[in-house]
């Protein structure tokens, strides 16, 4: 047995973790950060679903591709930014959390604007120092 000290997950720190990973979404999405960059919120092997599919990854370029089309996706029906309006977070165990983060779309597109409400589900893990994501189920991010 190690007398290493396994840190515990904290409710306030998944909350600083979306803030994070809001500020990062929407540098990758202006194409002022790389999405390798942005797949280290990730754990080693992710779930995700979404009411059209469900996808498996192991955090690599499997990975990294997955998140790169789904940033060609969202500048494509005129994602602009990604504003993460409220996180709650309900702790499962000493390690594990569910954080419901409402997300507010803002697009872009015919010179048009419109906002998309929608909430993802993560599924978040501490893992030593860090907190990463392995899984999530996205509601319709595109919808009115």
């Amino acid at each position: 047995m190690s007398n290493e000290v396994t840190k515990m997950i904290n409710k306030m720190e998944v909350e600083d973790f979306f803030k994070l990973y809001e500020k990062q979404l929407n540098e990758v999405l202006a194409g002022e950060k790389s999405v390798t960059q942005f797949a280290d919120f990730y754990a080693a092997a992710f779930i995700g679903t979404d009411s059209a599919q469900m996808k498996v990854a192991k955090n690599d370029q499997t990975l990294v591709d997955m998140i790169h089309a789904n940033f060609d996706y969202y500048r494509s029906i005129g994602a602009k930014k990604m504003i993460a309006t409220a996180v709650s977070v309900q702790e499962l165990d000493d390690y594990h959390a569910l954080a419901k983060v409402e997300w507010e779309g803002v697009y872009m597109k015919a010179e048009q604007g419109s906002h998309v409400s929608f909430a993802v589900q993560y599924l978040v893990k501490q893992q030593e120092a860090n907190l990463v994501i392995f899984g999530s189920i996205t509601g319709d991010e595109t919808s009115t």
